[in-house]
C-alpha cells in the first residue's frame, strides 16, 4: 500500500543508483519538501520541514519490496 502511494506521487522519480540524499540546501526558502523515489528494490519518502521557532527536521522512510521491515530515520538540526 505504501509503495503504491510512493509510486503514484507527483514527485516520484525512479533512480538507477543511490547517490546520497537530495540536497536540501537548494530549497532553503521552502517550509516543507517531500521527495518520493525508488532505487533498485527500495522505495523512499524523504520529508524536510522547518517551522518558525522549531528546529528543522528530516524524516526518511525506506521500504524494501522484498522485506517486512520499514526503516524510519529522523534527523533534527
Amino acid at each position: 500500500m505504501i509503495i503504491q502511494q510512493i509510486k503514484s506521487s507527483n514527485s516520484f522519480k525512479a533512480l538507477k543508483e543511490f547517490k546520497g540524499y537530495y540536497n536540501l540546501t537548494m530549497h532553503e526558502d521552502s517550509d516543507k519538501i517531500i521527495w518520493n523515489y525508488n532505487v533498485k528494490d527500495s522505495y523512499i519518502i524523504e520529508t524536510y520541514e522547518k517551522k518558525p521557532g522549531y528546529s528543522p527536521f528530516k524524516l526518511t522512510l525506506n521500504i524494501n519490496k522484498h522485506s517486512d521491515i520499514i526503516d524510519l530515520t529522523v534527523i533534527q538540526d
